[in-house]
């Protein structure tokens, strides 16, 4: 209850949940495929398409 949940079911399972044996994924190696990891784009420039007119290729 002190966690906010008052589903029967969710108590249920927070009040047993340390007792699950939950087990850590371990790391997998990517090999090759790391060549393909990029940083996020960046969108801070969308703002700027908000200042514009109206479109021009309006219908």
């Amino acid at each position: 209850m002190s966690l906010g949940a008052c589903d029967v079911a969710a108590v249920r399972y927070l009040l047993g949940e340390a007792a699950l044996h939950k087990a850590r994924p371990t790391p997998v190696d990517i090999g090759e495929l790391a060549r393909y990891d990029r940083p996020m784009p960046s969108v801070a420039d969308y703002d700027t398409l908000l200042l514009s007119g109206p479109c021009a290729g309006r219908a």
